[in-house]
């Protein structure tokens, strides 16, 4: 799957994509669930991923892709209503588990320097309840709405530790007698522009 390097980890009727059959996308989704008005209204209203799968728990293997989107249900509804059907719900859900374990994954898939994309609306659950969950500082935060009717994007890039990043740099084929010190130079260059800091993981 070298081709499909961007994960959407449970997609929905993959809403918000400009392209809903991206080349290089995987669209996973717990169900599949082709909706009565499909016909009238088009992808958005069926789920129809590529993969059945769990975002609690994928089955790819670390850091598979570069970029990752998390937009998990977030609506207290019961399941019969239309809204659940089109969104999921998470009503008789442990969702503050299932949310803690989604991020791990969502980490766990993403290879380093790539970028995790996370979607939440907090008409139900406040989002100051979710960011303990976060995996690292966000990048990039912004919100469209009003407090309780707003929905939220977060993006997250999966920088390495220092340590980490001096293995990587000892690791590439590329890597030379002076490999270690152009590694420092980097790093300087790095922390100049407060992308990491020293001492860090």
């Amino acid at each position: 799957m070298k081709e499909k390097f961007i994960l959407d980890a449970c997609c929905g009727g993959r809403m918000f994509w400009q392209n809903k059959n991206h080349p290089n996308a995987v669209y996973q989704d717990i169900r599949k669930d082709v909706l009565p008005l499909k016909e009238q209204y088009g992808m958005n209203f069926s789920v129809e991923p590529d993969i059945i799968g769990d975002f609690r728990k994928m089955d790819f293997p670390d850091k598979s892709f570069k970029m990752v989107i998390f937009d998990p249900p977030h609506l207290m509804l019961n399941k019969t209503a239309w809204m659940a059907k089109k969104y999921g719900t998470i009503k008789d859900t442990d969702f503050e588990a299932d949310l803690q374990a989604g991020f791990k994954e969502c980490w766990r898939v993403l290879d380093d320097f790539g970028t995790l994309i996370f979607k939440w609306n907090d008409q139900s659950i406040s989002i100051e309840k979710i960011k303990p969950f976060f995996p690292d500082e966000p990048i990039i935060f912004n919100r469209v709405g009003t407090k309780g009717k707003s929905t939220y994007w977060f993006v997250f890039m999966k920088i390495p530790s220092n340590e980490q990043l001096i293995a990587l740099n000892q690791n590439s084929p590329t890597a030379s007698s002076h490999s270690f010190g152009e590694h420092n130079m980097r790093s300087d260059k790095l922390a100049r522009k407060g992308i990491i800091t020293y001492g860090e993981k």
